[in-house]
């Protein structure tokens, strides 16, 4: 169950990006609700 340095520098860069995606697609996601509402929004009030 041990991995070589080499081994383990590149699974922490991998889970470092997925953690960075995962972030900004949260983020993304999270703006488009926003803005949807705001639209919605909008819809009632015209």
């Amino acid at each position: 169950d041990t991995l070589s340095e080499e081994s383990y520098k590149d699974s922490t860069l991998i889970m470092q990006l997925l953690r960075d995606n995962l972030t900004l697609w949260t983020s993304d996601m999270q703006g488009d609700g926003e803005e949807q509402s705001k639209e919605a929004l909008q819809d009632v009030e015209d």
